[in-house]
């Protein structure tokens, strides 16, 4: 897996990488163990497919797609809820499927 851009700030370590190609096959270790996400360990409380990954930790929380050749991740703080995050990222995802990616 290699990055194609990230957000200023947000730095998801090699190992996080890694972790997060492999996240949608093995969704049982998600449930035991959490994600990690620029240094931040999630809980995972929505997913279960191999299209999406939810996850929180207190009131923030990551959501996580997958197209064909990229996943998409956005993390997201008060007053931003999971619900808008979700729509967001929902929203760039379609747009990379459309295309191909």
């Amino acid at each position: 897996m290699s990055l194609w851009g990230s957000s200023p700030g947000f730095n998801l370590s090699a190992e996080e990488q890694k972790a997060i190609a492999t996240a949608f096959t093995n969704i049982d270790q998600l449930q035991v163990n959490g994600i990690k996400l620029a240094g931040v360990k999630y809980v995972l409380i929505g997913g279960g497919d191999d299209q999406v990954i939810q996850a929180k930790k207190g009131a923030s929380g990551a959501v996580l797609y997958r197209t064909k050749q990229a996943v998409l991740v956005g993390v997201y703080d008060p007053p931003i809820q999971q619900a808008e995050c979700n729509g967001h990222i929902a929203y760039h995802r379609d747009y990379f499927l459309s295309t191909g990616f």
